[in-house]
């Protein structure tokens, strides 16, 4: 792919974006046509980075195709004849004029970036041309051009592409390489969380070590937790330090995600605290995580935060951290543990909800803690209104019996306004469970088991990978695929959604996420 195609395209993005920003800032009455050519642009640049390209500028592109999805997300509700419930007409525009603001900024250098590079390779390219008595700049293999193009300078410019798409709040840093070279410093997400944990009991411990695995007492535990993510984050991975046998490096905030604090609250020092968090959002909504087996509790924050940050979750962060033993052997307790940790689950929420005011909950459950999402959504009383403030239940990979899921669901068709499943036919502790049961089907399975059933939008994700959210079986978080379809997901987006095919099986149909 010529450089100068790559240019345009991403000149073409921006344009789009400019426009988009002109309509909502206008009050335009029509802007579909702006979000149409938006979608249109964001969706070939998307294409491309698929097709030959050297691998590090496919990298790249793909990163501003990440930081564009939001904003399709929501041009793509422009769409729609009726806006979701959580939506109306003007929090729309202003959400979207915000996007393309923050979108524009990052994107403008890059463009800059590329074309007055572009310019500078052809005038060399030119020279060199007359000297040797002709032109050449077919690509070569990698989708470099053969003639009067530095390598080493191609993949300088595309480290400093990391740093431009990393984050809108950058800092300008001066460089004699590259004019205008951004420097990202690590991100923190806080985390507010409810435990079954037993504390540590020791003040001195650190972060990851200040809650206990197992099931211990079992009593609720409120607290804080903040999660640093590195510049240079890649979506969809959890950067760790190398672990050589049993001996681990110390974590690095500037290249891994990292706990970086860990702080037990009382009740309500920790509901005042959400408060004042919620007053600095648009909307009273929450992201609440529940991890599944063989999950610590400094795993579980780290995933939560990551989770949130890398799919722009605009609003307040929580997870809910049930006693996992955090190894394989332990997977039977821990079947009984999760289910113990019910009760709490719903104290958990009935706290966000009651006593600080959530509004709006985005619950996002995983494996084995699906089952504990399952009990807690027959329970109505947290609620405190007539209709259920759950707007997304999201079950990914859920280790749980297919039978006795499709009744779960079936019995409380009214406790989310959407249900969403994720399964895959090449998650290795879905198989794995479902062999020891004498192989009856688990509901998040792919492929020929896969779970349709009224009431649910099931995605088959068997084509993107192996695992999901990389604790244990983990191509949900692992994914920049199934982040961005989660990130539709919580912004309300109906079906159909980019990068999913319809399948039609005779039960119904489902969607298939395309790799």
């Amino acid at each position: 792919m010529e450089q100068q195609k790559i240019a345009a395209q991403l000149r073409e993005l921006l344009d789009s974006i400019r426009d988009m920003q002109r309509a909502v800032r206008d009050a335009s009455d029509s802007p579909q046509s702006a979000a149409h050519a938006l979608i249109d642009f964001h969706e070939r640049l998307a294409a491309t980075c698929y097709g030959r390209l050297h691998y590090k500028t496919r990298i790249k592109l793909l990163r501003i195709v990440d930081q564009a999805t939001g904003l399709v997300a929501l041009c793509r509700l422009l769409e729609q004849p009726i806006l979701p419930d959580q939506f109306d007409s003007q929090r729309l525009r202003d959400e979207l004029f915000i996007m393309c603001r923050n979108m524009a900024h990052v994107l403008e250098p890059v463009v800059d970036y590329y074309t007055r590079e572009r310019q500078h390779y052809d005038q060399d390219s030119s020279n060199a041309a007359r000297r040797m008595g002709k032109v050449d700049f077919l690509p070569n293999e990698r989708g470099v051009p053969q003639s009067g193009y530095s390598e080493h300078t191609h993949l300088q410019l595309l480290g400093n592409f990391e740093n431009l798409t990393t984050s809108p709040d950058s800092v300008k840093k001066p460089s004699k390489t590259i004019p205008h070279m951004l420097k990202i410093g690590p991100t923190e997400v806080p985390v507010y969380f409810g435990t079954t944990r037993d504390p540590s009991g020791n003040p001195k411990d650190k972060p990851a070590a200040r809650f206990l695995n197992g099931r211990g007492s079992g009593k609720l535990t409120f607290g804080r937790a903040l999660v640093s993510i590195p510049p240079g984050h890649r979506i969809g991975k959890l950067e760790q330090p190398l672990t050589i046998w049993k001996l681990r490096l110390k974590p690095n905030p500037e290249k891994h995600v990292v706990l970086r604090s860990a702080e037990p609250m009382g009740a309500k020092d920790w509901v005042s605290a959400v408060r004042e968090e919620l007053n600095g959002q648009r909307q009273n909504m929450a992201f609440v995580f529940i991890h599944g087996f063989n999950v610590t509790f400094c795993q579980a924050m780290m995933r939560a935060g990551q989770i949130a940050r890398d799919i722009g979750y605009d609003g307040l962060v929580t997870a809910f951290s049930w006693g996992s033993e955090g190894t394989v052997a332990g997977y039977p307790a821990d079947e009984d543990t999760v289910l113990l940790a019910v009760p709490k689950l719903v104290e958990f929420l009935a706290k966000l909800r009651t006593d600080a005011g959530v509004e709006i909950f985005h619950i996002v459950a995983h494996s084995m803690g699906c089952r504990a999402l399952l009990g807690a959504l027959k329970e109505t009383s947290w609620w405190n209104a007539p209709e259920t403030p759950v707007s997304e239940a999201v079950f990914a990979a859920p280790d749980v019996d297919a039978t006795l899921y499709r009744q779960s669901i079936a019995a409380m068709p009214r406790s989310a306004n959407r249900y969403t499943l994720y399964g895959s036919e090449r998650d290795w502790a879905i198989a794995v469970s479902r062999s020891i049961r004498k192989n009856h089907p688990r509901a998040g399975d792919g492929g020929n088991n896969i779970l349709v059933m009224n009431g649910v939008e099931t995605v088959d994700a068997t084509e993107v990978g192996e695992h999901l959210f990389g604790l244990g079986h983990s191509y949900i978080a692992d994914k920049r695929t199934i982040l961005g379809d989660l990130c539709a997901v919580l912004s309300g987006l109906p079906m159909p959604r980019f990068g999913l095919r319809e399948q039609t099986l005779q039960v119904g149909k489902y969607w298939a996420l395309l790799p």
